[in-house]
């Protein structure tokens, strides 16, 4: 399925069959240069696709989010290296779990947390961090998503009926 946008099919590989650190999904590009395929994405198994951009949600929750948010990467197509990069990593902070963070060495954040609710959001693009209120927050997502409708993947399993239907020769 073309999931880039890129004219081109890519062949999507799902393993979710294993241990939690070793499943992953894949996007391959096919290279008519070298008649092979490359690595154009590589993700944890929970991967929603929207033409043109991924979003991965981590494989771990481990941070300070708690229910509030399961944190993703949003990565983007870029035509000219035909390949997804990362361009967001998002997740939460709920203070009920903490209200200082010893790795960053910072307390809460009272002052962006204007609904007074207990979270803040936390958005890394290109290493810097930025930490919005729930009303930011939604409103650069809806930003993101605007216009875009996930995309309807037909998996099938790896059975040697279905690999060898998709022989064309």
């Amino acid at each position: 399925m073309d999931v880039d946008g890129d004219g081109q099919e890519e062949l999507l590989v799902s393993v979710s069959n294993t241990y939690t650190a070793g499943m992953c999904e894949i996007i391959y590009g096919y290279n008519p240069q070298t008649d092979g395929v490359r690595v154009e994405a590589q993700n944890y198994v929970a991967v929603t696709h929207y033409p043109g951009m991924i979003k991965a949600d981590a494989s771990h929750n481990q941070g300070y989010a708690g229910d509030i948010l399961w944190p993703y990467t949003l990565q983007f197509y870029q035509e000219a290296k035909d390949t997804y990069v990362d361009a967001y990593y998002v997740d939460a902070w709920c203070k009920a779990i903490t209200d200082y963070d010893p790795y960053a060495e910072m307390p809460y954040p009272e002052d962006v947390d204007t609904e007074q609710d207990g979270y803040v959001y936390l958005i890394t693009d290109n290493g810097q961090k930025r930490i919005l209120n729930r009303a930011d927050y939604q409103k650069w997502e809806a930003e993101l998503f605007a216009g875009k409708e996930p995309l309807t993947i037909p998996w099938q399993k790896m059975t040697a009926t279905n690999i060898c239907s998709l022989n064309t020769n």
